[in-house]
């Protein structure tokens, strides 16, 4: 658990999973104003809430913080019930048109009725999977229902788009893989080891547990920006980490992610962001090795930019290089070989080739 009297600390104690989170803590010294600002910069607050009312600590909130946080975690459950409404309808068409549909992230809590989270989880839209074939006719139906394209992916990307639809409570996306790296976690294999949703008229569908996992983790730290890289944690990624993690425990296959993983070189971005759950939100250890001196140094730096943001800012531009050119994406481009030896040089050349400065400048920059 993470020690100190700041906000960090006090979310950790009272979100912890460990038996002994938060034993002890004197809660009437808790600076509430700080801890729910976090909280909620991170879209952990209604969850925050929750967590203390479940543990009996919501008395020690003085009365303007608990009716804040009780509203915040009314209106959010209220939000999310919509949003299942939302999703319901499409995934309805979808099976009407013969398309299957998989739920991802956060909309599969939605429909999932044992989970003690689907009221509290804060979510900004419904990431849906469907086929790569059925990728066009599946954004026909959306916009048969009222939808148009946000923001449209360019070719090759890991989804079509977001589509947006005036008045609904949030925005579409619209997968036909799971994350910007394909080739680490393919659809297809998703698709081969997903389930149904139990007790749902509509048709919805998850990946396993391990799949779900594992998009999980590379989701949090390797797709997009690479947080790994930057050193940059997500508390309410982190937290749903450690939730899924306990809640499946009997069903997660850690050998398999961990092969996974390590026979792309990310076996230490891995065993940092577990020890980061471990010591945050009390995860049990899951893995068979005790984790290394990198996961645990990389562990400190996430901590210390949690606590003091700037500290980060000035290695951003070599943490999107080290993302950009990270050894995995060069041996999906080049071949093993070509990714030790001149695939990085090769890559920056060419990209240079065929961007502006302006726009090379603002992806190192961002």
């Amino acid at each position: 658990m993470i020690g100190g009297r700041d906000a960090l600390s006090w979310i950790s104690q009272g979100m912890s999973f460990a038996e002994s989170g938060g034993a002890g803590a004197v809660w009437s010294e808790v600076d509430w104003l700080k801890t729910v600002e976090l909280a909620n910069a991170h879209f952990l607050a209604a969850t925050l809430y929750l967590r203390l009312c479940e543990s009996g600590r919501d008395g020690a909130l003085p009365g303007e913080a608990r009716s804040y946080l009780a509203l915040l975690l009314e209106r959010n459950a209220e939000r999310n019930a919509a949003l299942r409404e939302q999703a319901r309808e499409i995934l309805g068409a979808f099976e009407a048109a013969g398309i299957p549909p998989l739920l991802l992230k956060g909309a599969i809590t939605l429909f999932d009725r044992g989970d003690p989270l689907r009221h509290s989880r804060m979510m900004r839209d419904l990431d849906i999977l469907v086929p790569r074939r059925s990728e066009r006719a599946a954004a026909a139906i959306l916009r048969d229902l009222g939808y148009r394209v946000g923001t449209r992916y360019p070719p090759g990307h890991h989804a079509y788009g977001e589509f947006q639809r005036d008045g609904a409570q949030g925005a579409v996306d619209l997968h036909t893989e799971l994350v910007d790296p394909a080739y680490i976690l393919p659809a297809s294999e998703v698709w081969r080891g997903s389930r149904p949703l139990s007790g749902e008229t509509s048709p919805a569908w998850a990946p396993a547990p391990s799949e779900r996992m594992l998009h999980h983790l590379l989701h949090a730290q390797i797709h997009h920006r690479g947080q790994y890289y930057r050193g940059e944690l997500r508390l309410d990624q982190l937290f749903d980490c450690a939730a899924i993690a306990r809640r499946f425990a009997g069903e997660i296959d850690w050998e398999y992610i961990e092969a996974r993983l390590r026979a792309h070189r990310l076996g230490t971005p891995l065993q940092s962001y577990l020890l980061a759950a471990e010591r945050i939100f009390g995860l049990a250890w899951p893995l068979a090795e005790a984790p290394g001196s990198a996961a645990r140094l990389h562990v400190n730096r996430c901590i210390l930019q949690l606590r003091h943001p700037a500290f980060g800012r000035p290695l951003k531009p070599l943490a999107n290089l080290r993302g950009a050119l990270a050894w995995h994406r060069m041996r999906a481009l080049y071949g093993e070989d070509a990714a030790t030896a001149g695939g990085p040089l090769r890559h920056l050349y060419a990209y240079l080739r065929k961007t502006s400065l302006r726009e090379a400048l603002e992806r190192v920059l961002r």
